[in-house]
C-alpha cells in the first residue's frame, strides 16, 4: 500500500426520530441523495483520525458537519488512493429541508421527494435527477456543471454556475431562474 494517509472506516448514523431538516457540510468528499429501502433517514460515511464528522440533532435538523485535522506536513506529503463519499438516504417521501454543501466534490440527488433542497459544490458536477420538491431548489456549483432531468418543483428553481453548462430537461416548475458565465444553457 503506497497510501500515506491514514485507514478509513465505514459508519452509519440512524436516525429515528421525525426531523424536519437535514444540512451537510463536507469537503473534498462525494455527497449523494436517495431514497432509503425501509423509510429509515440514513447516512453513511467514511472516517479515520484526521477526516472525521460532527453529526448531531439540533432543534429538529440534522446536522452533519465534516472536520479535517491537517498540518503543513500533510499538505504536502499526504498520498491516498481511497475516494471516500458520504451517502444520505431518507424516507423517499421526506416532508423536510435538505441543504447539501460540499468542496471539490459532485453532489448527486436522485429518486426522492423532499420539501425544498439546496445544493452547492465548487469545481465539480451537481446531478439532480427524478425528483420532486413541494416548495422550491436552489442550486449553485463553481466551475462545473448542473444537471436537473425529470424533476417537478411546486414552486421556483434558482440555478447558477460558472465556467460551465446549466442542463435543464423534462422539469417542471411555477418559474425558474439561471444563470451561467462562460458555459451555456442546454
Amino acid at each position: 500500500n503506497l497510501s500515506t494517509e491514514q485507514p478509513y472506516y465505514e459508519k452509519t448514523y440512524e436516525l429515528d426520530t421525525k426531523i424536519q431538516g437535514i444540512n451537510i457540510n463536507d469537503k473534498n468528499v462525494d455527497v449523494s441523495l436517495s431514497p432509503s429501502a425501509d423509510g429509515k433517514i440514513r447516512v453513511n460515511y467514511y472516517e479515520n483520525e484526521k477526516n472525521y464528522y460532527d453529526i448531531r440533532e439540533e432543534n429538529g435538523t440534522l446536522i452533519i458537519d465534516k472536520k479535517v485535522s491537517v498540518n503543513l506536513l500533510d499538505m504536502f506529503f499526504n498520498i491516498s488512493f481511497f475516494t471516500p463519499i458520504l451517502s444520505l438516504e431518507v424516507p423517499a417521501d421526506f416532508d423536510g429541508d435538505i441543504t447539501l454543501k460540499s468542496s471539490n466534490a459532485n453532489v448527486k440527488v436522485s429518486n426522492v421527494s423532499v420539501k425544498s433542497g439546496t445544493f452547492t459544490t465548487s469545481n465539480n458536477k451537481i446531478n439532480i435527477e427524478d425528483c420532486s420538491f413541494s416548495q422550491v431548489i436552489t442550486t449553485e456549483s463553481s466551475n462545473s456543471t448542473i444537471e436537473i432531468q425529470r424533476v417537478d418543483v411546486k414552486g421556483k428553481i434558482y440555478c447558477r454556475t460558472s465556467n460551465s453548462r446549466l442542463v435543464l430537461k423534462n422539469i417542471s416548475c411555477q418559474s425558474l431562474e439561471g444563470s451561467t458565465n462562460n458555459g451555456y444553457l442546454g
